[in-house]
Formats: structure tokens, C-alpha cells, sequence
């Protein structure tokens, strides 16, 4: 069924709740993930939010919200898309937290960060927003009394620019779990700034090391519902970014040999026991190659593709802890994904993970969640 545009009413209460614990806070980032998988924002005051909430109406932008790539030019205007009309930036409170190093001189927070629903008017409503495409997928595994939990492993390397506009990683720092990047103290520093405000802003950080390559770190966050948790990846990631550059440091959590997005997924509830974990798993792995054109969508992402790598191997299949697979299993029912990374538009990669049949028709995602207690292996 098509979501109305006047049917969706922002949660008035809950910003202003938030406001009323952080009175210094004067911005909110409106944020957005285009299909290409790439963050987009903008800063809204407070006055104006408080208005936008109170009036029930969005944030309206040009129709450009879901064709933003990179490139030269930034945008790319297809050819069947008119540049007339408008997008609507539905923004979800219930998704609000602080941000904790825009705070000013004197210590204070100044901008908090909420994600939006992207609404195309008179072209694809909510089709195309990757967010609300797997909330739809959610809706209908709780239908069946399946739900998920989910976390990330972020890996990023730290490069320095020269003065020749080269950027290099840094020097003597490399090694799996090696000490060794610990004896600097600004990059000690830097990762313990990192995880205090991801810790500050409400997402649970497990750990950070090295990993195994020059520069190459990694961040474990804790385990949330598939949208809070992919809400949280791209939250930690521009954390990882903007604090870097703080240190006047570049950080990219760009695919090469060793960089992936590395994501644990379990599967709950009545119907997600026993032999309905195994074919969940089944489903999953008969479907690996399509999956990949979503969670490895560039030519970069298949540098990590080949065998005795300890990365994800280079055959479909899985194996229990056995890192040389796409999938890893670690119990019955929780498993770690290692074919993903950052290049993806990650709403859509777990949103296609969780489901059975996804297409892309007349303008619309079709798709079915699997249906554990009937499945065959016609399904397959």
C-alpha cells in the first residue's frame, strides 16, 4: 500500500522532549542516505524544526534528493528524471541524538542529528529510500514473529595529506591488534575521543584496535534493531571522519584488501528457532551473488575477494568461525556477514539480506521476506 505524504505526522513530543534535556543545542542535521549509499544533510535551527514539527509538515528540498552521486560535478541528472518538483525530508525523531564534537569554546552542545525519510512527490513516494524500504521488510518478518538484531564492525584507514596533495597513511602504525599504534599517544587520543562520543551519543561501542594493515582500525558497536543499527553505522562512520580531521587526518572507510564492513545479524522469535535458522541460511546463501550487486557494488569491493585472506574467501558457503567464508556462522541463529562494504547503501543491503524475492517494477521494490515455516526447496 502507498504511504500518503499527509499521513505521516513528526513526533512533535519527542523533539521537544530532546530540546528540553540539551537546551543548548541551536542546529539539527537533517540527514539522508541516497541510493548510491552516500550521506547527505542539512542544517536546520531549532525554531525552524520546532515550526516544521508543530505545522506537520516536512523539510522540502529540489527533486534531487535520490540522484546525488559522486562525481565531478556532484550531481548527475538522469535523463528520465524532470528537474521540476520536490522531495520531502520527513525527519524521524525517535532518531535524534546529540552530536557530540560540534560542541562550542565553551563546552556546550550546539547540534543534534536526525534521520529523515525520503518522500519523491508524483514519482516514487517512499520507493526509493532505502531506509524506508527496509522498514517495510521488518513490517513483515514481524507479521511472522521473526526479528532481527544487528551490529557492525567499521573498519577505516588514516591517512595524512602531504604537502604534494598525496595522502599517505600514517607511519608505524599497522598490525593486527599490534601496541604499537598505541605509543603514539595523539592516535591513542583519537580513537578513545572517538569512542567516548559515540558512548555520548547513545551508540554502544565494544572496542577498538588495530587491524590487519597500515593504518587500518577498527570500531565494534553494539548490537540494535536492523534500522537503529544501520542508523548508527553511518552516524560512527562521519564520527570517525569529522573527529579526524580535527587531527588534520583523512579517514576512508573505502574497500581494499582489508577494509570491509563486516555486519552480526540473529534472527529471533517463535518462528526463528532450529531448522528455520538453517533455512533462512540456505535462502541466503542461494541468493549470494545478487546480494553482492548490493553490499559490493563497485569494482573496488572485489580487491577483497580471493582465497587464504582470512577476508570472506572467494566461494559462496559458510563455515562455523571460519573466517575464509562469506558467512560465519557463531551460534545457531547468529551468523557474521563478511560480503559488505562501505560503498553500499546499507539500508538496502540488509534490507535485500533479510528478504526472499526482491525486483525492482514500474517504480516500485517487490520483494517477500521468507517465510520460515513453509519453505520448500523450490525457495531455493
Amino acid at each position: 500500500m502507498t504511504v500518503q505524504r499527509q499521513q505521516i505526522q513528526p513526533r512533535h513530543d519527542l523533539l521537544q522532549s530532546f530540546l528540553s534535556a540539551h537546551p543548548s543545542i541551536q542546529f539539527i542535521r537533517y540527514n539522508w542516505v541516497s541510493p548510491s549509499g552516500l550521506l547527505y544533510c542539512r542544517n536546520v535551527t531549532v525554531q525552524h524544526a520546532l515550526f516544521l514539527c508543530s505545522s506537520g509538515k516536512a523539510l522540502k528540498i529540489g527533486p534531487i534528493a535520490h540522484i546525488l552521486r559522486p562525481s565531478k560535478a556532484d550531481v548527475c541528472f538522469e535523463k528520465d528524471i524532470p528537474i521540476v518538483g520536490i522531495d520531502y525530508l520527513y525527519p524521524d525523531f525517535e532518531s535524534l541524538r546529540i552530536i557530540p564534537w560540534t560542541k562550542n569554546a565553551d563546552g556546550k552542545l550546539t547540534e543534534a542529528w536526525v534521520w529523515c525519510d525520503v518522500f519523491e512527490e508524483d514519482r516514487w513516494d517512499f520507493e526509493r529510500c532505502g531506509r524506508k524500504v527496509l522498514e517495510k521488510v521488518l513490517s513483515t518478518a514481524k507479521e511472522q514473529d521473526i526479528t532481527f538484531q544487528l551490529g557492525f564492525e567499521v573498519e577505516f584507514t588514516l591517512f595524512t595529506k602531504e604537502a604534494d596533495g598525496e595522502l599517505k597513511k600514517l607511519d608505524n602504525v599497522g598490525g593486527a591488534f599490534n601496541p604499537s599504534a598505541y605509543r603514539r599517544p595523539e592516535v591513542l587520543s583519537y580513537l578513545q575521543e572517538v569512542s567516548i562520543a559515540l558512548l555520548e551519543a547513545g551508540i554502544q561501542v565494544y572496542q577498538f584496535h588495530s587491524e590487519g594493515g597500515q593504518a587500518l582500525f577498527e570500531i565494534s558497536t553494539g548490537p540494535l534493531s536492523p534500522i537503529q543499527s544501520v542508523d548508527a553505522l553511518y552516524f560512527t562512520r562521519e564520527c570517525i571522519q569529522a573527529i579526524a580531521m580535527k587531527y588534520g587526518w583523512i579517514a576512508t572507510s573505502y574497500p581494499h584488501s582489508s577494509v570491509g564492513l563486516h555486519h552480526h545479524l540473529s534472527i529471533e522469535g517463535p518462528k526463528g528457532k532450529g531448522e528455520d535458522q538453517q533455512r533462512f541460511l540456505e535462502g541466503v546463501l542461494d541468493k549470494m551473488t545478487a546480494l553482492c550487486a548490493f553490499s559490493m557494488p563497485t569494482v573496488d569491493s572485489y580487491k577483497r575477494v580471493f582465497e587464504f585472506s582470512a577476508n570472506m574467501g572467494a566461494y559462496i558457503g559458510y563455515g562455523t568461525e571460519n573466517r575464509e567464508t562469506p558467512v560465519r556462522k557463531i551460534r545457531d541463529g547468529y551468523w557474521e556477514y563478511r560480503n559488505a562494504d562501505s560503498t553500499a547503501n546499507s539500508y538496502l543491503a540488509v534490507a535485500f539480506s533479510h528478504s526472499r524475492r526482491t525486483r525492482w517494477d514500474r517504480g516500485r521494490w517487490l520483494f517477500e521476506v521468507f517465510r520460515l515455516s513453509t519453505l520448500d526447496s523450490s525457495d531455493f
